[in-house]
């Protein structure tokens, strides 16, 4: 196809045709980066923003449980000074559980929540409905046709069946509060 003479031309033709091409990227390049940034904010402003957002979160978070646990200490110091004890389904033992366990619902379901990811959100409250059919159970067994009608072994079964779905509701709060390092003292 080429001549031997020819060859020069060639190449000073491919060299000025890569030349040609590396210069229109580079300006197209540089044009879209600047055309981007007018419409862009810089990524400093996202991650500080992103940074504040995530600072408030936690810390609404950590006060959140932080109350929550105060409560689950109040509740748990309220029944220690009672000396009551709670593997025998005495009648006496039965009002206190539901006495108390009502009173902690109402507080820490009282906790606002509604400014929070909702993430978090969605797992706090499936927690406190799990304390507050707790405490319904309770409430109800307290009453003496309730408490006739079913043996300590079924309010035993009931009563560590709800406890292990506080349980694992508390544990998803906690995974959802660790995401947001928002996991206060005695929440394990």
């Amino acid at each position: 196809m080429f001549a031997f003479g020819q060859s020069g031309t060639y190449n000073f033709t491919m060299n000025t045709k890569i030349i040609t091409a590396i210069v229109a990227f580079l300006i197209a390049f540089g044009f879209s980066t600047a055309i981007t940034r007018l419409f862009v904010a810089p990524a400093g402003n996202f991650y500080s923003f992103r940074s504040e957002s995530y600072t408030q979160n936690r810390q609404k978070i950590h006060a959140l449980l932080q109350q929550d646990v105060r409560n689950g200490l109040q509740r748990r110091a309220k029944l220690d000074e009672m000396n009551i004890d709670l593997s025998h389904f005495s009648v006496e033992s039965v009002v206190a559980e539901a006495e108390l366990v009502a009173e902690y619902t109402d507080s820490s379901a009282n906790i606002n929540d509604s400014d929070l990811p909702h993430e978090f959100q969605a797992a706090w409250r499936e927690h406190m409905k799990a304390w507050r059919e707790h405490a319904e159970f309770y409430n109800r067994v307290k009453h003496s046709c309730e408490r006739r009608r079913l043996t300590d072994d079924q309010i035993a079964e009931t009563s560590a069946k709800q406890s292990r779905k506080i349980d694992n509701t508390w544990y998803k709060v906690l995974r959802i509060a660790k995401r947001y390092d928002a996991i206060p003292d005695g929440a394990y």
